[in-house]
């Protein structure tokens, strides 16, 4: 699983399976499996610095890996003195993670996000499909952000997070979905629903041998003379595969 963090494509869903983890069983696990969680952590944190890719989702990690030591502080598994060196090594990560400082690229006479036309920063714009990241690619420059605003850009979001069923659940007295601002309705959706996890690559587990594979790297079942048959793995039930 480690090694899927340097794959850009699996990034997401190891982050999301260490943030379960963090989250609910991080006391409950073994002194073993607590190091294999605080390593992974640590490479996810290596690779963030590394490329500046994806540093608010791993602040979010220590962040919440800091709160889960803390409130496992006197009932954890394991000895009290490897509970603290976890709380070390996690305060280390994140002094490394602050210490990050993104520099804007000099002029090298090479092509520029700004320097695009507005239909190819809309066609950007479009494949995002965290409001984060939307609202915050808006901030750098006016262009970006008169587009960022667009009402299509917001409805695309609704379309993609939340079904049609759900649009009409917080839409208010007197409105309708040819007048609703979409910005305004993707937010009620957002607080009321959550989003939806988004993996560009995902463990699934094959229906006839129980073999666990990548997506993208597909299965050759053993067993001969069946239809491939598989199912998607989320982390939460990649989880509960190894809990008793």
């Amino acid at each position: 699983m480690s090694g899927a963090v340097r794959d850009v494509r699996r990034f997401n869903y190891v982050s999301k399976l260490i943030l379960f983890l963090i989250q609910h069983k991080m006391s409950y696990l073994s002194g073993m499996a607590q190091k294999i969680v605080l390593n992974t952590l640590e490479q996810i944190v290596q690779q963030a610095i590394k490329t500046h890719h994806n540093l608010r989702i791993v602040n979010q990690l220590l962040n919440e890996m800091q709160l889960a030591l803390a409130n496992g502080h006197y009932d954890h598994v394991g000895s009290a003195s490897l509970w603290d060196s976890h709380t070390t090594h996690v305060s280390r990560l994140k002094e490394e993670l602050d210490a990050v400082s993104i520099q804007e690229r000099n002029d090298d006479g090479k092509l520029m996000f700004a320097d695009l036309p507005d239909s190819v920063i809309y066609e950007i714009l479009a494949c995002l499909s965290d409001h984060k990241d939307l609202v915050n690619a808006g901030r750098t420059e006016l262009r970006a952000f008169d587009l960022s605003e667009q009402r299509k850009l917001w409805k695309k979001l609704c379309q993609f997070h939340f079904n049609k069923k759900q649009w009409n659940t917080v839409l208010r007295k007197g409105e309708n979905l040819e007048s609703v601002e979409w910005k305004i309705l993707y937010m009620r959706l957002m607080k009321r629903y959550g989003l939806k996890d988004v993996y560009a690559d995902m463990l699934y587990i094959c229906r006839h041998c129980n073999a666990l594979f990548w997506e993208l790297h597909g299965h050759p079942c053993p067993v001969a003379n069946m239809e491939p048959r598989s199912t998607p793995v989320s982390p939460q039930m990649f989880v509960d595969f190894f809990s008793a």
